[in-house]
């Protein structure tokens, strides 16, 4: 589940729910007597709302506090960077390439444990630098290791980055046809804001 709709839900549905719930067995407006007892029950709604909704925003102010953010970013070389576009990769001689950026920034703990994964279809093989730890290869994924970027002596990263390429070699008979778009992903996503662009593979 999405970060943002675990919000919502926990906003918008759990948040009423709890304070219906509490008013109904703990309402402490029962023993205020200027309260007419006709409103009781809306003023123990409210305060229980308030109270929730402020507990809310601390959980909400905390998991931003503690969010790291990763950008995987494709693009093609001689072309401009940028994380809106969603480059087209097409083979040459039954080879292509395709360019990435990693950008991360935030708690080095959380950095650490996680891995941008990029998952190639079978009817491609990859093809990587021998010397280059960054990227680890398992079962046709690229599993770009975030360890490797970072300098894990520190706290918190403000912002690092790390360029890498990919060679991918075709792997069948030149009269099929093959295309897809490749979208990167995370090994865990919670506490954790991933922007990412995708490429077109054909």
């Amino acid at each position: 589940m999405e970060a943002s709709l675990f919000f919502i839900i926990v906003k918008c549905v759990l948040a009423p729910i709890i304070a219906v719930f509490l008013v109904d067995k703990w309402n402490l407006f029962k023993s205020i007597t200027f309260i007419p007892n006709d409103y009781v029950f809306e003023f123990g709604l409210a305060a229980y709302l308030g109270f929730l909704e402020w507990l809310y925003a601390g959980l909400v102010w905390k998991i931003k506090e503690n969010e790291a953010k990763i950008e995987c970013l494709f693009y093609c070389s001689g072309q401009q960077e940028s994380i809106e576009s969603n480059p087209a990769i097409q083979f040459r001689n039954e080879v292509a390439y395709i360019n990435g950026k990693i950008n991360v920034s935030g708690k080095v703990k959380k950095l650490c444990k996680n891995n941008v994964l990029i998952t190639i279809p079978n009817w491609v093989d990859i093809q990587i630098d021998s010397c280059d730890d960054l990227i680890v290869i398992e079962n046709n994924v690229c599993k770009i290791k975030i360890d490797k970027i970072i300098n894990l002596r520190g706290d918190t990263i403000e912002s690092t980055s790390v360029k890498f390429k990919i060679g991918l070699i075709k792997n069948y008979s030149s009269n099929q046809e093959y295309s897809t778009v490749i979208q990167p992903s995370l090994e865990k996503k919670f506490g954790y804001k991933f922007t990412y662009n995708k490429f077109n593979l054909n």
